[in-house]
């Protein structure tokens, strides 16, 4: 995707490998309970109004533009992607290679990209761990926190931006440490390509009892 850097990259780290670079880089703190606390600066939620969705030919017609399916120009998405790219080429970041989705008739092959190792442990809890090293994935994810958008050159709301390319198969993440961003695009990214697959995908959890009953917890 243009990322050509002399620079390190972290592919598929450990949770071992993961803590010792959150630590040494003191980018969090490890608890009493083992697990990392981190500060996620001033947007300690999702930045709802600061999503947008790239209006483009092969997905305009499946969606339901407004308030929260906000258009973004497919210009100004390729200089704003230019500009992230440059920004992981000067820098050291992670990788991290998972599936969205558990059942393999329809999840997909994810690449994510994150400036912050904690990021990386945040999608290695999130999501499903492969082995397999795939050289093409469905979509690729980028999230860089410390890169604050330009809304005057950039065509964003606020120096932080979330935006989603389905054409491309990419979405760029800036300006925001607020982890569950990354999550929500990526849900993001499944409900607009399950239904198109006749499939109906709910933002919920199941839990399986004793006795083989399973009760949904709707989010």
């Amino acid at each position: 995707m243009g990322i050509e850097t002399s620079n390190r990259v972290n592919l598929n780290l450990n949770y071992g490998e993961l803590y010792e670079h959150i630590i040494l880089k003191k980018e969090g703190v490890v608890l009493d309970t083992g697990a990392i606390a981190v500060n996620t600066g001033k947007h300690t939620a999702r930045a709802a109004k600061d999503k947008f969705i790239v209006r483009e030919e092969t997905s305009e017609k499946n969606i339901w533009w407004g308030e929260y399916n906000a258009p973004f120009e497919e210009s100004k998405f390729f200089s704003l992607f230019e500009k992230l790219k440059k920004y992981f080429n000067e820098k050291e970041f992670y990788l991290r290679k998972c599936y969205v989705g558990a059942y393999p008739q329809y999840r997909l092959k994810l690449n994510i990209y994150t400036e912050l190792a904690w990021l990386s442990l945040f999608a290695k809890s999130l999501f499903i761990e492969t082995n397999e090293n795939f050289e093409v994935p469905d979509f690729s994810i980028y999230y860089a926190p410390n890169l604050k958008a330009d809304p005057k050159t950039d065509g964003t709301r606020s120096e932080t931006f979330i935006i989603v390319n389905f054409k491309e198969k990419v979405a760029i993440i800036g300006g925001t440490a607020y982890a569950g961003e990354l999550k929500k695009t990526a849900f993001s990214i499944m409900n607009y390509i399950l239904p198109l697959k006749k499939v109906f995908p709910m933002h919920c959890s199941a839990n399986l009892g004793k006795d083989g009953n399973t009760a949904i917890f709707f989010g």
